[in-house]
């Protein structure tokens, strides 16, 4: 069993993934971009540090952040927020130069890498993701690929719920499109659990999607879950034409025995 857990972003998901795996006898060393976050964390039971990565370099003492690790935990997003997705294979190409190819690594993914190809999408499907984001994840994965080989294990999340998060809060009253579209989701207490298995199980050198058994249409879950929260419930425009896919989780499920939340309920789970 590692025990050495080193998580590059301690942010929505990786500050609660640390609790979950120091809670179950890992070392925990995490980093924040932010020396106002470093300041709150440093009560913590982690070994913290300030690491800042970007298309050019790595900020921060990297050596010591690396050292002694058994595990890589990958989680650093594209900068969608200030439009430089484009950037993000040289993010991550920065981070993989600086640590040893044999690290075995969890990288956090995403399913927009397979677009919106109106059928069922697994593993095996080739991805087309029709946004920047998509392709800059993509390509980012293959760094992974190319630099850590078969100690890397790719987790493709589908959209990320819980606690805080949920895309019903940001369309409440607004005017949406593709009213048939399916929803692919997954809550973050199942990322944890999918993480924390390929861990626990030795498993690298895997592609495996993370989402919720669940996909209702867009009209469905969005009127619901404004119902249930009693807020405007958004307007659908007459489709024209459909665009959707069906993220399929069965071979999560069937390597990790994975129970997924509900989607409808993912507003009631703490």
């Amino acid at each position: 069993m590692p025990q050495q857990i080193t998580i590059l972003g301690l942010g929505w998901l990786g500050l609660p993934l640390a609790k979950v795996l120091y809670d179950k006898g890992y070392e925990i060393t995490g980093s924040t971009r932010s020396a106002e976050k470093l300041m709150r964390l440093l009560r913590s039971k982690y070994s913290i540090r300030i690491i800042k990565a970007s298309k050019n370099t790595v900020e921060g003492n990297w050596k010591n952040f690396i050292k002694g690790t058994d595990v890589l935990v990958l989680n650093l997003p594209p900068d969608s927020k200030n439009k430089k997705e484009g950037d993000y294979p040289m993010v991550i190409d920065q981070i993989s130069q600086r640590c040893d190819p044999e690290t075995k690594v969890v990288f956090i993914s995403s399913t927009s890498v397979y677009g919106e190809s109106n059928e069922i999408v697994t593993e095996e499907t080739t991805p087309q993701p029709i946004k920047k984001s998509g392709s800059a994840v993509l390509a980012a994965e293959k760094v992974i690929v190319d630099y850590f080989g078969n100690n890397a294990t790719i987790l493709r999340f589908a959209g990320l719920c819980g606690e805080d998060r949920h895309p019903v809060r940001s369309i409440s009253g607004n005017k949406l499109k593709n009213p048939s579209g399916k929803i692919n989701l997954i809550h973050l207490n199942d990322c944890i659990s999918l993480i924390t298995q390929v861990i626990e199980k030795n498993h690298f050198g895997d592609i495996i999607n993370g989402c919720a058994d669940e996909h209702p249409t867009r009209e469905d879950f969005y009127t619901k879950a404004c119902f249930d929260l009693g807020i405007a419930q958004p307007h659908f425009e007459a489709e024209s034409e459909e665009n959707w896919k069906i993220v399929s989780n069965e071979k999560s499920k069937r390597i990790f025995g994975i129970n997924y939340l509900n989607p409808h309920d993912f507003l009631q789970i703490s």
